[in-house]
């Protein structure tokens, strides 16, 4: 479901497990970090800092291209999801790409682990991800609109 509900009308998506969500303004330090330390394979180069802030505190609504989003599980951040048009290559009107990255876990062990099949269970696991147990993943992928 998507509500308009977030900051200054900001895009609010709601499911049965995530929420994405606005960014709150305490969140930007822990992003900016997050950029900063990213494996280099994730990012193609550091934005500006001032910009990237700035951006971040637009959270929520789609300004040229742009709209970033906090994946909330819980009530807990465990990663951010963005649409963009990429600098250099224009795309079709209303088409952007996307990226999403998730934060790896305070423990560091990644969201599904194997087990032995005498200790599977029998479905999926219920209820949302444990906060601490969702694997770093960054992807992008275009989309455009019908």
């Amino acid at each position: 479901m998507t509500e308009r509900n977030g900051p200054a009308g900001g895009i609010t998506i709601t499911g049965p497990r995530l929420r994405l969500r606005p960014l709150r303004p305490e969140e930007i330090d822990a992003e900016w970090q997050a950029m900063v330390t990213a494996d280099p394979m994730t990012i193609a180069e550091l934005p500006d800092e001032a910009a990237f802030r700035a951006r971040l505190r637009r959270s929520g609504q789609l300004t040229g291209g742009w709209l970033d989003l906090a994946i909330d599980a819980g009530g807990t951040l465990i990663g951010r999801i963005q649409t963009f048009v990429p600098a250099g290559r224009p795309l079709p009107p209303g088409t952007f790409e996307i990226g999403i990255g998730l934060r790896a876990g305070r423990n560091g062990r990644p969201a599904r682990q194997r087990r032995p099949a005498d200790q599977a269970p029998a479905g999926p696991e219920p209820g949302p991800a444990a906060p601490g147990l969702v694997q770093p993943l960054r992807s992008w992928v275009t989309m455009a609109s019908a």
